[in-house]
């Protein structure tokens, strides 16, 4: 698991969030509150969810409702906040997991990262399907 997690909070808005994930190259956070409770997820798939409708799963869909319209599709999220739009409740586990077990969630939940709690229930990491692949090497 990768222990310096990039996270937001609830009330973070959504282009700080989506700015946040592009300077750290990642396609989704976890959602905290003041406490490193993890409250959420937002990931790529939320942002495209909302800037199109449920079937939208790519930026391609995205940009060809841009260039068929007369603007943006994301222009109404520029007053959202992650609230808004995160996945919750998020899809979670504790330190002492095996991987075995993560895998198998990724696989029936169809998600890709899973926020990694203490024995406190607050934000310790987040593991990825990258992090399982790589642990299989």
């Amino acid at each position: 698991m990768t222990v310096e997690v990039i996270a937001v909070t609830s009330t973070t808005s959504l282009q700080e969030t989506a700015a946040t994930m592009a300077m750290h190259g990642i396609s989704g956070v976890p959602v905290i509150d003041d406490r490193k409770a993890v409250v959420g997820v937002i990931s790529e798939k939320d942002f495209l969810s909302q800037m199109g409708n449920n079937n939208t799963h790519s930026i391609m869909h995205v940009i060809v409702q841009c260039l068929s319209s007369k603007g943006c599709v994301a222009v109404p999220m520029r007053t959202g906040c992650a609230k808004d739009i995160m996945t919750s409740p998020a899809y979670t586990v504790v330190e002492t997991t095996p991987i075995f077990e993560i895998a198998s969630i990724f696989v029936e939940k169809n998600i890709n990262r899973m926020p990694v709690l203490d024995k406190n229930g607050h934000l310790a990491g987040i593991v990825t399907r990258a992090d399982i692949f790589r642990s299989t090497l």
